[in-house]
């Protein structure tokens, strides 16, 4: 919240906060800025019972009024010109979606995620995407809002997983307009306890094949079978994540699954193969 009150357009913008009834004090922390910063303003929505990601991201989505959204996650920061730079981009190209780099913050350092494939075509965008070489975080896309709503672009309630890439495919989809800006301006902190962090169960490889189940449905129905093709290496990376950072139950069910994507194995980027190993 400090880091997004110091950008230098923030009095024209919207602060969504929603709390999806979390148990780390994270209300208390929003009250006790709010009255240290009385000037800064928040619109602060709470669940009645914790919903998930997706949910609370349908919530906020749905409260919003302005031009255009992006998404923060709790944990992380912002540069100071994350917001201007990124909405005024959008004005000067009337540009649907606008993109940047990213650091990623780890206690010993931190590195540069690229976004230089952020191509002007939306299914080259979705391609990059199912190869990896470009990432499904929302925290990286301003998008314009009626983008979004005219083209029914959903969020799925029960996908928390994956939940940015499924929202993402659809985004571009429809997207006439794309620009990027080669500045990162955007910390995404990592944090060795946070859920995409933790061993992958039962629940959360459910939620994973029902994310690649929807993107498959989503392209049959536009009858996208070059991005179909694609999206059996994204398939594949999904099924190594499962395999390799789940249980043995999580294993044991998801052992035979997408054996048609097998074939695209040599087409991996191989340093995430080897990040998924380690």
């Amino acid at each position: 919240l400090s880091s997004l009150f110091d950008n230098d357009i923030i009095e024209k913008c919207e602060v969504i906060v929603v709390n999806d009834c979390s148990t780390d004090n994270s209300l208390e922390i929003i009250e006790d800025f709010l009255r240290k910063n009385p000037s800064c303003k928040i619109r602060l929505i709470n669940h009645k019972k914790n919903m998930g990601l997706a949910c609370a991201r349908i919530t906020a989505f749905s409260a919003a009024k302005g031009d255009y959204v992006i998404c923060v996650d709790s944990d992380d920061r912002v540069e100071k010109t994350y917001l201007s730079d990124l909405y005024n981009l959008a004005v000067q190209t009337n540009a649907d979606i606008v993109g940047c780099d990213a650091y990623v913050d780890f206690p010993n350092g931190k590195q540069i995620i690229s976004h230089e494939n952020l191509s002007e075509s939306g299914r080259e965008c979705i391609k990059n995407i199912f190869t990896n070489k470009i990432h499904g975080y929302l925290w990286i896309k301003m998008f314009r809002r009626k983008l979004a709503a005219e083209n029914n672009a959903v969020w799925i309630p029960d996908i928390n997983m994956f939940e940015d890439v499924v929202f993402d495919v659809q985004l571009f989809y429809f997207a006439k307009k794309i620009s990027y800006i080669a500045k990162p301006l955007y910390h995404y902190v990592q944090n060795s306890g946070s859920y995409m962090n933790s061993k992958v169960n039962l629940n959360k490889a459910e939620q994973l094949v029902s994310a690649m189940d929807f993107i498959q449905n989503f392209l049959l129905s536009k009858d996208e079978s070059e991005l179909l093709e694609s999206l059996k290496i994204e398939k594949l990376y999904t099924k190594l994540i499962i395999l390799l950072g789940g249980t043995k139950e999580v294993r044991r069910k998801y052992i035979g699954i997408w054996t048609d994507c097998n074939s695209r194995l040599k087409e991996l980027n191989r340093s995430f193969f080897i990040k998924m190993i380690l």
